[in-house]
């Protein structure tokens, strides 16, 4: 009498226990399957050898990715998604994604890469344009150590890169960012006569550095904000960019992969690169320009470059620098601008003879479309720098 209910709960506890276990479970072929796909439809080809699952962990072995129509690929070795559970739309969600270490060959070229990792990735059960939520996500990608080689010589190291995603909350924006730190340009690895010389000239053995990049991009509108690309080398410089522009909506980026597609297997043929290249410029005259920058900050670099070239021309540096100032209006005639001209030779003039900063920026008064700046430069070029609200500025 008192056994009987002992039994059914014991009963009904295993088969709610079977039922959670078989619910949790991940079909390894499938999670596979729609990770191929979402990459073709970003216009990659991946393959692999096997797809493996453990709890919430699935194993992919022998990745290899491809450019679609090529038979041979960069291998990515294995991957690990650890966390995985399926999102209830027929896709999947991925605490954290492991990879083998990376190790390439091109030539006399070596590149390898360490400590790879991806975090919050997300592999969408339909995959297309048209949002972000139906392509494939991650909210950081980093690395360890990355390393590139020329003949067993070291050219260039990074200690460490990440790349972040953020969705906004209404799901139409995305921000990112990129950082490298630590890398290091060693320039006594290049062989190259007359570069080694010219190097040997500016005193510079080995670089150092860092880079930033962080933007966002709104889908609604199309709009692409880049808002600081920034690359400091010790002793060099700071280079600084910064871009804005509109139309890159989901019709835009769809029609650069059809056109992309359109050209698969074409490369060699001449007039289908130059039907390629008029398709490509009538679908950037759907872009418009809001603004874009380009600003030096020197840190040695330009006297470094007079000195170099004076010496090896045996001339005097202040007789090059006035040499170079003196051929500059002579340079800027053909844009028919005689107070753009002015603009320039005395910026350029003012940088040379104290380098600090020079800074060329275009502020249109409003918001203008590549149409109408392709149609300035070809009907009346000198007009350009009035169009685009072009200045150029030194030491300021």
């Amino acid at each position: 009498m008192f056994n009987r209910p002992i039994t059914t709960g014991f009963a009904a506890f295993f088969t709610l226990l079977a039922a959670t276990q078989f619910s949790a479970a991940v079909d390894a072929n499938d999670f596979a399957n729609k990770l191929v796909a979402a990459y073709a439809v970003q216009g990659n080809e991946i393959s692999y050898g096997s797809a493996t699952a453990e709890d919430d962990q699935v194993t992919i072995t022998q990745i290899v990715g491809r450019m679609p129509g090529k038979s041979e690929g960069l291998n990515f070795g294995d991957f690990v998604f650890n966390g995985v559970v399926e999102d209830g739309s027929g896709g999947y969600d991925i605490a954290s994604v492991t990879e083998d270490d990376l190790d390439w060959k091109f030539g006399n070229v070596r590149v390898t890469f360490a400590d790879i990792l991806y975090t919050d990735v997300k592999i969408p059960g339909n995959p297309s344009y048209g949002s972000l939520d139906s392509l494939l996500q991650y909210a950081t990608a980093s690395t360890g150590q990355i390393i590139v080689q020329i003949d067993d010589r070291e050219l260039l190291s990074v200690s460490k890169s990440l790349i972040t995603n953020s969705i906004n909350a209404d799901r139409q924006g995305l921000e990112f960012g990129y950082q490298v730190d630590g890398f290091q340009v060693n320039l006594d690895s290049i062989e190259t006569s007359s570069t080694k010389d010219l190097i040997n000239g500016m005193g510079y053995g080995k670089i150092n550095g860092n880079a930033i990049l962080s933007g966002d991009w709104n889908t609604q509108t199309g709009k692409l904000n880049l808002s600081e690309y920034s690359m400091t080398l010790e002793d060099v410089g700071r280079l600084d960019v910064k871009l804005a522009i509109s139309g890159l909506s989901w019709k835009f980026v769809e029609g650069l992969q059809q056109l992309s597609e359109q050209m698969r297997g074409k490369e060699d043929d001449p007039k289908s690169q130059q039907a390629m290249g008029i398709a490509a410029l009538g679908m950037l005259q759907q872009l418009s320009l809001y603004h874009v920058s380009l600003r030096f900050d020197d840190a040695s670099l330009t006297n470094r470059i007079l000195d170099a070239f004076a010496k090896q021309r045996g001339i005097d540096r202040e007789k090059m620098i006035q040499g170079l100032k003196g051929t500059l209006p002579f340079a800027l005639a053909a844009l028919q601008n005689a107070e753009f001209q002015q603009q320039v030779s005395s910026a350029v003039g003012a940088f040379l003879d104290n380098p600090e900063s020079i800074e060329i920026a275009v502020e249109p008064a409003s918001p203008l479309s590549f149409a109408v700046i392709t149609g300035s430069a070809i009907s009346a070029p000198q007009t350009l720098p009035e169009v685009l609200g072009l200045t150029v500025k030194a030491n300021e």
